[in-house]
């Protein structure tokens, strides 16, 4: 089964890097935002970067090392930059209750 994909639509953008840290854990956020004629989603992926390097051990956002969540283009734009999103995602996501309001559906 093949998928034919129009040539107008523009999918996922050239992904940003940045590093946040919060409550003493180091982040390396990949983001990447997907557009289409139909909607706009933002996809945050968080890898756990103690010393300078990714670590697959838990944290309080992921017990994996890794994260990945997608949300509202809306989400990160009311942000003045990602990586202010970014953090207040990691705050919220350490309440479970607050993650349901701002995530449209997260992986781990």
């Amino acid at each position: 089964m093949s998928i034919v994909l129009s040539k107008d639509l523009d999918y996922w953008m050239i992904p940003q890097e940045i590093f946040i840290e919060v409550d003493g854990y180091t982040y390396q956020v990949v983001y990447q935002k997907q557009k289409s004629d139909y909607h706009q989603i933002s996809h945050l992926q968080f890898y756990h970067y103690p010393n300078g390097a990714r670590e697959d051990s838990p944290t309080p956002l992921t017990s994996t090392g890794y994260r990945s969540a997608f949300v509202n283009c809306d989400t990160v734009e009311q942000y003045t930059d990602v990586e202010t999103a970014a953090i207040a995602l990691v705050k919220a996501t350490q309440d479970d209750s607050k993650i349901k309001s701002l995530a449209q559906y997260s992986l781990f």
